[in-house]
């Protein structure tokens, strides 16, 4: 039995890719905020 391969992503393999978008946007949400008052302690620490 021969079994042909097309190239196309498996569903499970897109819908992985796809679904990495959701955490990424809100880890970059939540982390440049937080970032912020980390960035302006230093900046106050160091003048």
């Amino acid at each position: 039995m021969t079994v042909h391969r097309t190239g196309a992503p498996s569903p499970r393999r897109r819908r992985a890719r796809s679904g990495l978008w959701a955490p990424a946007l809100v880890s970059l949400g939540l982390g440049v905020p937080a970032g912020m008052p980390l960035h302006l302690a230093w900046w106050l620490l160091t003048e």
